[in-house]
């Protein structure tokens, strides 16, 4: 087992992963983002900044000096965090005493540079926060980690803090201290500004979790603002037109969209990303991200091993020391590789940068998790070993660390751009890296252009992206579903490779030059997504000069044949050849938003539409380039039969009285719905009028008698009734047991026992001796051969018992149902299961069933 395996098993990482990659975050937790929406705001944690002068003195005051934040309009991220104004000692005192500090020392000649002591101050600045960490949860057991130059020097500091340096790679440290004391106590030592103690930072653990929406499909080998994507289009002309024709490639987003099948809108892996960020309009005009190295730091890489050049990728390295490998176990890195650059091979999906070079960064273990030493030792391989241009980090937290930033500046230097996820909380809390110096954050957006509920806004945001249902490959030869920022940044990621492999201006320059060009061409070629958003999304074909087809496509043309009877109509409906119609029935107009249809129905056929009254059929086309046609719309008037009559009344009636039948006709948009009634056998003593109510003579003869509603209309349809006439009635008084307190739960019954019942001849009655009635049956029914009251929800119906006889004896009651509360659940709106000091969380509560009569809770 690894040394990260040893520390991190805890039984509440355990438990944190007991689902398959539905892992919450908690404050101070690292967390690859691709999780739950969520409601709600969460008071902000502020972090410490990070000056970009290393050779700042220390101040000979109590507390820090508070640098000012860079503009968060600049072209180049500047995502510095304020500094809290707590006094190193302060600090100390919180979590270790004086005593405990002494036992760590290095030589008295050991001299600290000033990039050291600078180092020692922004570590006692995080103490507050640290002091809230949980052991196991937030950070590994036992474990601290700094950055030096040398085993030897891993193995002094080592000795200083009584630890054992236990792993020393790309720079980076980990020493596993003395079991005698606590990781709080090591870093509120290392804080301590009056001593010679090099600064080392809790290892903090970090979470790969997703949440999915089930979705898979295995892949054999046999086989802000609401615009949609024309309105996108149509910006991106208008921009276009001011610039130099000469400059402006026109191309349209055809060949290569249609040969992809997870390009297709009617497909159900549809990857609408592409629609936004224009991505077809990129490839048509040979831009794919050709001769960039891009690395993906995160659970690993899972090539599709039945498709091998769906996902190929350059090389592999693993810093957890898991046995699996650089393989990825959890999945999510080979999703967030399949949204950058998975082929373009006419045989699935594919990513943004379909022509990019991928290497395989892994820092997050079989569990999904890892730690911050590891992730710095993947940056500083990525820049340093594999010398790439980019690198993708859909992971963060919310605990700063100076020697992350570190590595941070020096790819800034190197001239690698760096873009990593914002967060999937749903407020305005600073996630770590996203918000550190030289780094892109990138917020996740909904098709329909505006920040999705779960996603992490605010100043520190620099750019959008889709982040919902979004489709790439995934481990075990699967495409697969997922939604989070941790999908909106190599969204960003692919944007920056094809931009970069089609700007050789920009490729060519070096070190931080290099970064904030390309940044620069980000940020002025984006499309606003809402406040708190950044610039908002990249459009591909702005940011190139390519002009996108926004000519709309000629309206369909909608046939409709009416049958002879009028009671079905037969739709056709055609288009210009190579494009998509969407329609709608009932009135509505399609709605198309970046290719995923909003209102009505892919159209495939003709079809039949029948049992209405009337039709109002809409249409639109739409081209290859997603831009919509006018609307064509038809009105179609039909004239619907009866299909069913029901008839029901008394089933007796005594000699010389009557009683009354109703007849319920549907559907209820039949155009003619009265019927005619009649009696058999015929009866010349016994009448029935024309709305239903049987008259019988004292000359009648007793028997059993048929009442039948038919149909006026052409149907023909009808309903009948059977009835028994008798000599005498057989009610003579009826009253309700306790009228005003008739109160039943959901699961009671009532009956005939509830009424007070005088017979003629004083004999006990009986449930048939009464005809039933409900007034509110989706309350309650009551069954006419037992007189059961049956209750079916919450709420009020009245009851009427008439005799059932003639005689025109009733009793009535008001029926009052209650619903109970079978289940409650609570929900946060925000994931984690820990809440640090300084923060809130606001709860809601899911009463079940919602039909329940009172469903307060306290």
């Amino acid at each position: 087992m690894s040394r990260k395996k040893r520390s991190i098993f805890s039984t509440a990482v355990s438990l944190l992963l007991s689902v398959l990659m539905v892992v919450q975050p908690s404050a101070g937790r690292v967390t690859a983002y691709a999780a739950e929406t969520v409601q709600g705001v969460v008071s902000e944690n502020e972090m410490p900044s990070v000056s970009d002068n290393e050779t700042i003195v220390v101040p000979e005051v109590e507390e820090p000096i508070v640098e000012e934040n860079e503009a968060e309009e600049s072209a180049v991220s500047a995502n510095e965090t304020e500094k809290m104004a707590v006094s190193a000692n302060e600090a100390e005192e919180t979590i270790v005493s004086e005593n405990e500090i002494t036992a760590f020392s290095m030589p008295a000649d050991y001299t600290l540079t000033q990039t050291q002591q600078v180092k020692k101050q922004r570590l006692a600045e995080t103490l507050p926060d640290f002091e809230h960490a949980v052991e196991g949860i937030d950070y590994v057991k036992n474990e601290v980690y700094f950055l030096c130059d040398s085993q030897e020097e891993a193995d002094k500091i080592g000795k200083a803090y009584q630890a054992e340096s236990v792993d020393f790679q790309q720079g980076v440290a980990v020493l596993t201290i003395n079991e005698k004391y606590t990781v709080k106590d090591v870093v509120a030592a290392s804080a301590d500004i009056t001593n010679n103690l090099p600064a080392v930072w809790p290892n903090y653990i970090n979470y790969a979790f997703d949440l999915d929406d089930d979705s898979f499909f295995t892949i054999t080998e046999e086989d802000a603002v609401s615009e949609d994507i024309a309105a996108l289009d149509a910006s991106v002309a208008a921009d276009l037109a001011t610039e130099d024709e000469s400059t402006a490639m026109v191309v349209n987003n055809n060949q290569l969209v249609s040969s992809e099948p997870y390009l297709l809108y009617n497909d159900e892996h549809y990857q609408w990303h592409h629609a936004t960020v224009g991505s077809s309009y990129a490839w048509k005009a040979g831009y794919t991200g050709t001769g960039i190295k891009v690395a993906i730091v995160d659970s690993g890489v899972t090539p599709l091993t039945t498709v091998s050049d769906e996902l190929p990728i350059a090389g592999h390295k693993d810093y957890t020391g898991e046995a699996s490998g650089t393989a990825d176990i959890v999945g999510h890195g080979t999703h967030v590789a399949g949204i950058i650059g998975a082929r373009l091979n006419g045989k699935y999906g594919c990513g943004i940068a379909p022509g990019a070079t991928l290497y395989n960064v892994r820092v997050l273990g079989d569990e999904g998790t890892g730690d911050d030493a590891d992730i710095i030792k993947g940056i500083n391989y990525a820049v340093n070993d594999l010398k790439v241009d980019l690198i993708n980090m859909s992971l963060g937290g919310y605990f700063y660390s100076d020697d992350k930033q570190e590595a941070l500046d020096n790819a800034y230097e190197a001239g690698v751009t760096v873009i990593a996820a914002s967060g999937n909380d749903g407020h305005k809390d600073r996630a770590y890296p996203a918000s550190q110096n030289h780094v892109i954050s990138v917020a996740a957006t909904d098709n329909n252009n505006q920040r999705a509920s779960f996603s992490n806004y605010g100043s520190t945001v620099d750019l959008a992206a889709p982040g919902v249902n979004i489709w790439a490959t995934y481990n075990n030869n699967d495409y697969h579903s997922l939604q989070g920022t941790s999908m909106a940044c190599p969204v960003v990621t692919g944007e920056a490779a094809v931009l970069l492999s089609a700007n050789p201006a920009i490729y060519q320059l070096t070190g931080p030059a290099r970064v904030d060009a390309l940044e620069k061409l980000m940020k002025a070629n984006a499309t606003p997504a809402g406040t708190g958003m950044g610039k908002g999304i990249i459009s591909l074909p702005k940011a190139l000069k390519v002009a996108v087809a926004t000519a709309k496509p000629n309206k369909p043309i909608i046939s409709a044949a009416v049958s002879p009877d009028k009671q079905s109509v037969s739709i056709s409906i055609e288009a210009e050849a190579d494009n998509t119609i969407i329609y709608s029935a009932d009135g509505s107009t399609p709605s198309f938003v970046n290719g995923i249809i909003k209102k009505g129905f892919y159209y495939s056929s003709s079809l039949t539409l029948n049992q209405a009254k009337s039709y109002t059929i809409k249409a639109i086309a739409v081209n290859d380039s997603g831009v919509s046609s006018a609307v064509s719309t038809v009105k179609v008037t039909l004239s619907p039969f009866v299909t069913q009559v029901k008839v029901s009344g008394p089933t007796r009636v005594a000699k010389g009285k009557s009683i009354q039948f109703n007849a319920a006709v549907a559907p209820d948009y039949a155009v003619n719905k009265t019927v005619n009634w009649s009696i058999s056998p015929a009866d010349n003593n016994i009448t029935v009028s024309k709305t239903g109510k049987v008259t019988v003579n004292a000359a009648a003869t007793p028997g059993s008698y048929t009442v039948t509603a038919t149909a006026k209309d052409a149907s023909g349809i009808s309903g009948s009734a059977v009835f028994e006439v008798i000599d005498a009635t057989r009610i003579k008084s009826v009253s309700v047991i306790n009228k005003n307190l008739i109160s039943l739960d959901l699961s009671q019954e009532i009956g005939i026992s509830n009424l007070k019942v005088i017979t003629v001849d004083g004999s006990q009655a009986e449930a048939s001796d009464f005809y039933w009635t409900s007034s509110n049956s989706a309350v309650a029914t009551v069954a006419q051969d037992t007189s059961a009251i049956r209750t079916k929800a919450g709420g009020v119906a009245t009851i009427t018992a008439l005799a059932n006889d003639g005689s025109g004896k009733k009793a009535t009651f008001k029926l009052t149902v209650t619903e109970k509360v079978n289940s409650i659940s609570i929900h946060s709106n925000s994931p984690g299961e820990h809440l640090a000091a300084g923060k809130s969380k606001t709860f809601s509560v899911v009463v079940s069933p919602a039909t329940a009569t009172n469903k307060k809770v306290k």
